[in-house]
């Protein structure tokens, strides 16, 4: 039944359950990773992710696992929340 929050997720694709496209994730984490004066190199080394995936999500060209993305968010001292409702 959610069988997305196990794979990748294609924001533009399931745009009703989440309010927010890869580019406005993106520029959230570039923004807070600015803040932190942090690197895209120290933000994807502290992840366990490559500089590529870290570079290519804050540009919105990468669809996230969840899994990844909470592992950057964590870095950043963010939370992930998933707000599940009827689309009655």
């Amino acid at each position: 039944m959610f069988k997305f929050l196990e794979n990748t997720i294609n924001f533009d694709k399931i745009r009703n359950i989440f309010p927010m496209n890869n580019q406005q994730i993106g520029k959230i984490i570039q923004e807070r990773r600015d803040y932190l004066n942090l690197t895209q190199k120290d933000v994807a080394e502290m992840a366990g992710i490559t500089f590529k995936s870290i570079s290519e999500i804050e540009l919105g060209i990468r669809n996230p696992t969840i899994h990844t993305l909470n592992r950057v968010l964590d870095v950043l001292g963010l939370d992930l929340s998933v707000q599940i409702k009827s689309m009655n």
